[in-house]
């Protein structure tokens, strides 16, 4: 399993942070591509989310949970294996280390988009943490939450560029291990102040790449 991991620093304790990260409610405010959550049964849920024309309709089901400091999910699509990874740690200033971990597993005729994928994944991660600090940060004081403004246009759509090497950001070691067939996680701490993805992480831009997907029916030409 190919790990990408992003984390940011939020300025809330985890018993703050932890509910706007995880509650229904608030999620759709800082992933920048869920439509809906659909519950299927107890912490099973079906989440729907769109890019660009293409909509999917995902499976997660929560495997643990430990209020407020982690949640591990395991994420289905065709011939896509996942895991999801949630973690919080309180800083010195009072704050949250908050880190997401993304695990796939690609089969069939998705094994050689593998690069692709991971690229558009951590591109999205970037954005959607950044997002979920600006939540933050308005929670922290008083203000009402702008998560939007700022996005490129390219945040909801899937443009077809040549992308560049998707494991060109920084690397683990034996931490990014899950099992004895994990590869090196790919990891960047992002920078609050940076005004796009990977501008001070070491990684680079991120690149735009398609995820694959079933066309929407319902979408706009």
């Amino acid at each position: 399993m190919r790990w990408i991991e992003r984390s940011i620093r939020l300025p809330l304790p985890p018993g703050d942070a932890f509910p706007l990260a995880v509650e229904p409610g608030t999620m759709s405010d800082w992933l920048v591509q869920l439509q809906e959550v659909r519950p299927r049964g107890f912490l099973h849920f079906r989440p729907r989310v769109r890019h660009g024309g293409v909509r999917l309709d995902l499976d997660v089901e929560v495997l643990r949970v430990a209020v407020p400091e982690e949640v591990e999910a395991a994420v289905r699509w065709r011939e896509i294996d996942g895991r999801l990874h949630l973690l919080l740690v309180a800083t010195e200033d009072g704050g949250t280390l908050l880190t997401l971990r993304v695990g796939l597993v690609l089969t069939g005729v998705l094994r050689g988009a593998r690069p692709l994928i991971l690229a558009e994944i951590a591109r999205l991660l970037t954005w959607d943490l950044r997002r979920l600090r600006r939540l933050a940060v308005a929670e922290a004081r008083g203000e009402r939450p702008d998560t939007g403004d700022d996005l490129p246009e390219d945040a909801h759509a899937s443009p077809h560029r040549d992308p560049a090497d998707a494991g060109s950001g920084p690397r683990g070691s034996d931490a990014g291990r899950r099992s004895g067939t994990d590869e090196p996680a790919e990891r960047a701490v992002l920078d609050p102040a940076d005004d796009g993805p990977g501008a001070r992480s070491g990684e680079g831009p991120a690149p735009d790449a398609p995820a694959g997907g079933d066309a929407d029916d319902d979408a706009p030409a």
